[in-house]
């Protein structure tokens, strides 16, 4: 099966609309330093109050031609509360970077830029489920 090279993404009103309860259930459930070490490698999840959050599906939205919007809020230890989100593609590969972008302006998290690249820990790629992840910190 060959690998895709372009997949588009639509961000319509329904789209925008889906992104909009994500990111309000989201702010309403937010996960604890301890849940996060309960539910990382090496920890326990029976010790987490919280699933994680890529198997809640109030935390998950589908969007048009494959992509998987993860979204949580989560106090960070190094970062203090933040949102981490998590875009992957169905099939093979990453998603685009400009598309991962687009959702995180969508989201209100501002967008990718040099300062994330350059600094530890704020955006990553997660082999195991070919996604893109973005840390931003929650400024009120």
């Amino acid at each position: 099966m060959p690998i895709r090279s372009t997949r588009a993404l639509f961000i319509d009103p329904e789209a925008r609309e889906k992104l909009r309860k994500l990111m309000e259930y989201a702010s309403k459930h937010i996960y604890s330093t301890e849940d996060l070490a309960a539910l990382s490698k090496g920890g326990d999840p029976t010790k987490s109050s919280r699933p994680a959050a890529g198997e809640d599906p109030n935390l998950v939205v589908q969007l048009f031609d494959g992509y998987r919007i993860v979204l949580s809020r989560e106090i960070q230890p190094s970062f203090g509360l933040c949102n981490h989100l998590s875009v992957s593609v169905d099939g093979d590969g990453y998603p685009n970077p400009i598309a991962v972008s687009q959702i995180m302006k969508e989201l209100n998290m501002g967008e990718i830029n040099n300062n994330m690249l350059s600094r530890a820990g704020t955006m990553w790629l997660e082999r195991e489920n070919r996604a893109v992840n973005v840390l931003t910190v929650v400024i009120n």
